[in-house]
């Protein structure tokens, strides 16, 4: 890419190259349009009568338009949209999510996500499915420049289209940033590490240039006895200079985890007397913050190596290897025979090509088993549980470490840190522990995710993280404030590339190329009230304990099969119904594209959602509809072409013209447009993610504080007709009558005049009290107030008084104050007087 020229001549910026070129300061992009960064191109319309079928995001180009059989299909820049109005069946998938296009069949183009899930769309011709396989593979290359990717047109068209009327999940830049000094050290506060001038820990500013680790965070924390020279010493003895840092502490018996990667011992032994020395400053740290009565002499420092020992050994080959008893006689070394990157993919593509299979594939779990995925999961936890007892039970501190300390290193730490302590539990917690273990400490997660040319180096170690915490939150679903849609729409958007959060590979890259900056963050979008959970227990389990065994663990059929985006059990089972029925792939029972093929399909018609939910999520500029219309009538293959699509400004009064004729039929065009448009979220463009049990806890809480309003709104509406009541008959009490001029007629109008004193009730008028700061003489006795003689309102009249010209109690109904409250001398003695004349009317 060239240069781009701003509207002033003499401001230019070089939006290609190496890091410092492709890098746009926030200066610059002040200078610059969204249109002339990233420009869009006219929409390539296989026939000019078609309209795009959803409302794109800002920054979203959509590239190609163009009919599919019985239903149409989009690219654009950020997700591929296809959709069958015959089968009620939509696929929205993000192109960062895409690892592989094929053609299975001469019309059906399968695709494979990152995310485990696969779809199988048909087309009409052979042609067309040659030509939409072309446009789709051509949008799947490594992207050349990091700006390429679209959160970074998002950000740009977003404030440009937006300006202030941005929503807060975009403009809310208060997310945590652990570069930054202050929210580090109120984490360190929060985790009590005692970081005084006496205390045995201390932050270290060695690394905030990166100049020691180029893939560590800025801030460390390290035993305050060790200095950043030998810190420094350290890191030349780690591989890839990542040497230990503490990253928790135990709030009662101070053991603290720490992380680090293989030390570089080599064939020929080496040692590092500063390396031995810091693990034994980590294990005299700990002592000092732990409590006498569970401090016990002799305690050794537990090292969690993640790989098997043959392989540990076999590392020193290549340079690395495992501490040597001999050389750390003050530890204890475990090693948890966990996976490679490598054992990792293979896993994950077997379970990738299950997932693919039919419904009704003889054999499937036995097939699950057979990839192992759940035995890596069941690995995972095991190790995280070994920290867990280590630290807990034993008051131990413990270094984990791996390889590289990327990968296997930061899933053992997140997961034992989430089983310590309950704020990593939390929507703000996770965010914290993600932002510190994974991105702060450099999971490369460009090279993982495939952003990178490298197909060696992708592996789903972040998802498969994921599918761990999922499986600890189905064994404690009260112990997470968020739900199990959150963890699914995380998933998701680890490979959308709509957020910048799991770009490049390390802290420094970021920094280089000011992603935090250009891009938005997904933590905000996340803490929308839809992701929460509804049976979270703030105080309940302190520390969790897993089962792990393969038997007690599940796959994550929500994200895997699709069942969190439409797709259910009896979904599966129609389909399976409809599609021994038929063969083809051209009638409207293809079992092609029935839900079986495994892939994130949604069954629009088994969805049912309330009236005027469209309207309520889509908000301005997207269509919006009252009502959805429930008619089930199938109007055919010829009906649902698209030929009759409209353009979406007509779709609303369309709707609206449908919906006051009873006798006509729906369009069919527009009765799925409504159904679309129902389960795409408007913030992320994509399928929204079903729960049921969220949702149905969210329905029970809703109608419970709408029953509780109501109650209080008729509550107050009695307790004010009840006052209004009581003050038109006191005043009819002491008003002069005569028994002689009361007539029935009177009595009747009486009664009316009561009942209508429930109706059209104004509230009582509340007496304004006198400032205390005005009055410094009591109003009666006119003694002067000090210490000994304190101010005291009438309730009746509000002036000031002292206790002894205020002591009187009495209620005061006019003011709904029904019980006695305090009153002054005179005020008493008119509520006296009122007494004694009602008192006298009654008797006569």
């Amino acid at each position: 890419m060239g240069e781009v020229e701003s509207e002033d001549p003499s401001h230019r910026i070089d939006i290609g190259g190496g890091h410092s070129e492709s890098s746009l300061s926030s200066d610059s992009m002040f200078h610059m349009r969204a249109s002339e960064l990233y420009p869009k191109c006219t929409t390539v319309k296989d026939q000019e009568s078609l309209s795009l079928p959803f409302e794109p995001l800002c920054g979203e180009d959509v590239k190609f338009l163009g009919k599919v059989s019985g239903g149409i299909a989009a690219l654009s820049n950020y997700r591929f949209f296809y959709h069958l109005f015959s089968k009620d069946i939509c696929y929205i998938i993000p192109i960062g999510a895409i690892e592989q296009v094929e053609i299975k069949e001469p019309l059906v183009i399968q695709i494979s996500c990152k995310d485990v899930q696969s779809f199988r769309c048909t087309f009409s011709t052979a042609e067309s499915c040659v030509e939409w396989h072309k446009r789709l593979t051509n949008v799947l290359g490594v992207p050349k420049s990091i700006d390429e990717i679209f959160a970074f047109a998002h950000y740009a068209w977003a404030g440009e289209d937006l300006g202030e009327d941005l929503p807060c999940y975009l403009y809310d830049r208060t997310d945590t940033k652990l570069l930054d000094l202050e929210l580090f050290k109120a984490e360190v506060q929060r985790m009590n590490f005692d970081v005084s001038s006496e205390g045995p820990w201390r932050i270290s500013q060695a690394n905030r240039d990166f100049e020691i680790c180029k893939t560590y965070p800025r801030y460390l924390l390290v035993p305050a006895s060790f200095t950043d020279a030998d810190l420094a010493e350290v890191a030349k003895f780690r591989s890839s200079r990542r040497m230990p840092i503490t990253v928790w502490r135990h709030p009662t018996n101070g053991a603290a985890i720490a992380r680090c990667s293989q030390p570089e011992i080599g064939w020929f032994g080496c040692r590092s007397s500063a390396d031995e020395s810091l693990l034994q400053a980590i294990i005299d740290a700990c002592s000092k913050s732990c409590p006498p009565e569970l401090d016990r002499p002799g305690k050794k420092l537990l090292i969690v190596d993640a790989r098997s020992y043959g392989t540990a050994v076999a590392n020193r080959v290549r340079g690395g290897g495992c501490e040597c008893p001999e050389y750390y006689p003050h530890c204890e070394i475990k090693f948890m025979n966990l996976a490679n990157i490598h054992g990792v993919r293979k896993c994950f593509n077997g379970l990738q090509a299950l997932c693919a299979l039919p419904a009704d594939e003889a054999g499937w779990f036995q097939s699950l088993d057979g990839t192992k995925w759940l035995h890596c999961i069941s690995g995972l936890l095991s190790a995280a549980v070994t920290v867990f007892s280590a630290v807990e039970e034993n008051a131990q501190p413990v270094v984990v470490h791996c390889s590289d300390g990327w990968d296997r290193t930061p899933q053992i730490v997140s997961l034992a840190e989430i089983l310590l302590d309950p704020y990593y539990r939390t929507v703000k917690g996770f965010q914290v522990l993600v932002e510190r273990e994974w991105i702060a400490f450099g999971h490369k997660f460009a090279s993982r995710c495939g952003s990178t040319e490298d197909v060696g180096e992708r592996s789903p170690v972040f998802l498969q993280w994921l599918d761990c915490v999922q499986n600890i939150h189905r064994q404690y679903p009260c112990a997470f404030e968020f739900s199990m849609s959150f963890l699914v729409k995380l998933a998701q958007h680890i490979y959308s590339n709509l957020f910048g959060t799991f770009l490049c590979n390390s802290i420094s890259d970021r920094k280089s190329m000011s992603v935090d900056q250009r891009t938005y963050s997904v933590w905000k979008f996340l803490e929308q009230p839809e992701y929460r959970n509804h049976l979270y227990k703030p105080n309940g389990d302190r520390v969790l304990l897993p089962a792990y065994n393969v038997r007690d663990l599940v796959l994550w059929r929500e994200l895997y099969l699709g069942y969190a985006f439409g797709e259910s059990f009896f979904a599966v089972a129609s389909g399976l119904a409809r599609a021994n029925e038929s063969t083809s792939i051209f009638d409207g029972d293809s079992a092609t594209d029935k839900a079986v093929n495994g892939g994130s399909v949604l069954k629009l018609g088994d969805m049912d959602m309330p009236d005027g939910a469209v309207s309520g999520w889509m908000g301005s500029g997207v269509v919006s509809f009252d009502s959805v219309d429930g008619d089930d009538t199938d109007y055919g293959s010829n009906q649902s072409s698209t030929d009759t699509l409209v353009s979406t400004d007509n779709l609303a009064t369309q709707a609206t013209r449908r919906s006051r004729s009873d006798d006509s039929a729906p369009s069919p065009a527009i009765r799925d447009y409504e159904q679309v448009y129902k389960f795409i979220d408007p913030v992320d463009g994509l399928h929204r993610v079903r729960d049921d049990i969220q949702d149905r806890l969210a329905s029970v809480t809703l109608e419970h504080k709408e029953r509780e309003f109501a109650l209080e709104q008729e509550l107050h509406q009695t307790r004010i007709a009840l006052l209004q009541n009581q003050q038109n008959q006191t005043a009819a009490s002491v008003a002069p009558t005569q028994s002689s001029d009361v007539t029935g007629d009177d009595e009747q109008g009486s009664l009316c005049s009561t009942e209508i004193s429930w109706e059209a009730l104004e509230e009582p008028v509340q007496t304004l009290w006198v400032p205390d700061h005005a009055v410094s003489h009591c109003t009666n006795c006119h003694n002067k107030f000090w210490l000994g003689r304190r101010k005291h309102h009438c309730r009746k009249c509000g002036q000031i008084f002292c206790a002894d010209c205020s002591e009187f109690l009495a209620p005061l109904p006019d003011q709904k104050l029904f019980d006695p409250v305090r009153v002054c001398v005179s005020c008493r003695q008119q509520l006296e007087h009122v007494e004694r004349v009602i008192n006298v009317v009654n008797v006569s």
